[in-house]
């Protein structure tokens, strides 16, 4: 457990001895979650800090509407939900499923107030995820002023930025349309037409780009 805890970036800096040392004097609840299992509740008060720290899980939040929306897929090591650990109304704005087999820590909240006063180390790290989140969300906002080829060109171009790669791995078309908050019918479409404009080539589950300059364009 321990080498995966210290690979997050919430421990960026302390050694595994360090580690070892804070868990012994922390009060802490370890969890496992199997494949489908809902790991947080929407709406739920997070009165701990969880790590995720083997497994892999998605954030997603429903609507008035009754439509689910994936606000974001979340590797471990991570924490979960950082920015509203500390705040009035916190409630958990989205739901987590794990998308396989999930390990968790549950540290409660005033522990881990204990351990952020007394680890300047932990508090810059957990400051900087807070941040980073900030900054996703505000990007996040960004997307839904653009229009749904906008929303493809500019997922594509950061999976092609992960991978270095101008071929990357293509996810379902179920799972896009509900990361993009549209019905299938309508994303498969607009996929097509961006295959008859020469823009993307999508053939075994593979993307590969074709026209970079008018996919940039488009996520303008």
């Amino acid at each position: 457990m321990e080498e995966h805890i210290v690979a997050s970036r919430l421990f960026i800096g302390i050694s595994m001895e360090e580690l070892r040392g804070l868990l012994k004097q922390t009060h802490y609840v370890k969890k496992s979650y199997s494949k489908d299992s809902i790991i947080v509740f929407q709406n739920d008060r997070c009165i701990n800090m969880i790590l995720l720290y083997q497994g892999r899980a998605i954030g997603e939040k429903i609507n008035y509407a009754g439509k689910v929306i994936v606000v974001e897929e979340l590797q471990a090591p991570r924490v979960l939900a950082p920015a509203i650990l500390y705040i009035k109304d916190n409630r958990y704005p989205v739901s987590v499923y794990a998308v396989e087999a999930c390990e968790v820590i549950l540290i409660p909240r005033d522990e881990f107030l204990r351990i952020l006063q007394k680890n300047k180390q932990i508090l810059f790290n957990f400051l900087e995820i807070i941040s980073d989140q900030a900054y996703f969300l505000t990007k996040k906002l960004a997307l839904y002023k653009l229009s749904l080829k906008g929303k493809i060109a500019d997922f594509i171009l950061q999976q092609r930025d992960k991978s270095g790669n101008n071929e990357i791995k293509m996810w379902s078309h179920q799972r896009l349309a509900n990361l993009f908050g549209v019905a299938r019918p309508s994303l498969s479409r607009t996929l097509l037409e961006m295959q008859q404009e020469n823009i993307l080539e999508i053939e075994n589950k593979m993307v590969k780009i074709k026209n970079l300059t008018a996919l940039r364009k488009l996520a303008e």
